[in-house]
């Protein structure tokens, strides 16, 4: 969903008085360890460390999915 404006929007929701979660900074923030061994960091350090699917160190996404590194989406309250 590249472009679609979920940061622009964010911040709209956030100046209007919501709190506002940075999932990229969360899932950054798990992988520190991994990404720092690496040189790596930010949201496009992740992708990076990532790597693509077609090559032979790509990262499979399950394996940093959010629920197993105990990321959730949590509603209000």
């Amino acid at each position: 969903m590249s472009g679609a404006g979920k940061s622009h929007w964010t911040r709209k929701l956030a100046e209007a008085g919501f709190r506002a979660i940075s999932i990229d900074d969360r899932i950054e923030e798990k992988l520190k360890p991994e990404l720092s061994a690496g040189g790596y960091r930010g949201i496009g350090g992740v992708a990076a460390w990532m790597g693509w699917p077609d090559q032979p160190e790509y990262r499979d996404p399950n394996r940093i999915s959010c629920q197993r590194n105990g990321i959730h989406a949590r509603g209000p309250g």
